[in-house]
């Protein structure tokens, strides 16, 4: 007789529980509560203005120790430096070091949110501009894609970038060598 009182309690409780819960969706509530607090921490931010600076960044480090660059790279990040596939920050540090030998203008550059209504999501960045190589007067042009991913720290890291040039040289009247 007890053992049906407390089946009786359980599943009064459970019917309850039932009850107060059968209308709601937890899952739905519980993202829309997360997207309502990034988009309260997110609202006064100029996210591409952040994501372009952080381009200009990447380029004033790589121009004093590229080597460094690694620090903005996310753990699972992966590059593409002429069709060769980096991944890993050993891998990535080793690359960066044997760069020194060139150096870098970026002439243009701009960065635009993945999705317009979730930031949180990434940015893409391109950049373009002059490469010389080492001993070479001569420009070249270059052109460097990327993913950039925010942070829990309120940054970003890069996830993805592929870095190509071209044989083709700058020809004019502007003068860009030095």
């Amino acid at each position: 007789m007890d053992r049906d009182r407390t089946a009786e309690g359980k599943q009064s409780l459970e019917d309850h529980f039932r009850t107060l819960t059968m209308d709601r969706d937890w899952t739905a509530e519980g993202k829309q509560s997360l997207e309502d607090h990034f988009r309260a921490l997110t609202m006064d931010r100029d996210w591409t203005a952040e994501g372009k600076q952080f381009l200009e960044d990447y380029f004033r480090t790589f121009e004093g120790n590229p080597a460094d660059l690694v620090n903005l790279y996310g753990e699972d990040a992966v590059m593409n430096i002429e069709g060769e596939k980096i991944q890993g920050k050993e891998a990535m540090l080793a690359k960066l070091t044997s760069l020194r030998q060139l150096r870098l203008q970026a002439l243009n550059m701009g960065c635009l949110p993945v999705s317009r209504t979730d930031l949180s999501s990434g940015f893409y960045g391109l950049v373009c501009g002059y490469l010389w190589l080492e001993g070479n007067k001569v420009p070249r042009f270059f052109s460097q894609t990327f993913f950039l991913q925010p942070t829990p720290e309120g940054s970003f890291a890069i996830s993805n970038s592929i870095f190509a040039h071209t044989f083709m040289v700058p020809c004019g009247p502007r003068n860009v060598g030095s």
